[in-house]
């Protein structure tokens, strides 16, 4: 079963790495990807698009620096609209689950303790077809085999990757518009990607109208990586003057 792992930043993208070696260790039958598994010269959306079509699950890996980062609000909404909500969850990794703003709590929140990592895991066995699941028993067993592996490599990926936040901290309703415009930009482009993909629900949840601020879409299909995506966004935004994010949510790994 493919499980797509969405990921922006350092922390994040480290954190989706362990995820990637660690769920095959408990389940041998997931198969999770993250968008830095995409080759040089791979036309990158295309290729996000078709793995987001595939995915049966999908876990959002969230920190301080991205919850608002462009890239985890595309690939939440396109989780969103291809997948129930329960199959859809966010990875708190340095942050309370309160924390969480709009869109992703419509998502149920996990946090990096034995206890919800383990109704995670659970979750997933049940979102396989009948036929793949594993007995709880057994994958009870290769969980608790494999935690405190995961536990030490946790550990040691938050300390060698701390968050560097930059810029004046912004209030909750700040962080709400700049949010919600984002997604808006967003919301235009995954229309013209996924077009009989696109539910009156995630419209209607961020009432799009056909006033909202938006980039060209057909300067984001020619985006040759998620580097020019992010910029595309940012540039928007601050032609509206509403977004102006002074670090780069882009994964590292998708520029060159």
């Amino acid at each position: 079963m493919k499980v797509f792992l969405s990921q922006s930043g350092p922390r994040a993208r480290a954190v989706a790495e362990l995820l990637n070696e660690w769920l095959p260790n408990v389940i041998q039958s997931l198969q999770p990807w993250y968008s830095v598994d995409i080759g040089k010269g791979t036309q990158w959306l295309a290729e996000v698009s078709s793995q987001l079509n595939e995915a049966a699950a999908g876990i959002v890996c969230v920190t301080k620096q991205n919850r608002v980062a462009p890239w985890i609000m595309f690939e939440a909404g396109a989780l969103a609209k291809g997948l129930s909500a329960n199959r859809v969850c966010t990875l708190v990794i340095d942050l309370e689950k309160t924390d969480l703003g709009h869109p992703l709590t419509m998502f149920q929140a996990t946090a990096v303790e034995k206890d919800d990592m383990w109704r995670l895991v659970k979750d997933l066995n049940s979102f396989q077809p009948k036929e793949s699941q594993v007995a709880e028993n057994r994958v009870r067993a290769a969980f608790e085999k494999f935690w405190g592996d995961f536990t030490t490599r946790f550990e040691a990926i938050l300390k060698a990757h701390p968050e560097k936040l930059t810029g004046p901290v912004k209030t909750d309703s700040q962080m709400i518009g700049e949010t919600l415009e984002a997604v808006r930009d967003m919301q235009r482009m995954l229309s013209a990607t996924f077009p009989n993909r696109l539910s009156e629900e995630m419209k209607s949840l961020f009432s799009f109208d056909d006033d909202a601020s938006a980039f060209s879409t057909e300067a984001a299909r020619r985006a040759n990586s998620k580097d020019d995506f992010g910029r595309a966004i940012r540039n928007a935004a601050r032609r509206k003057r509403l977004l102006a994010f002074d670090g780069d949510p882009t994964p590292a790994a998708d520029k060159g």
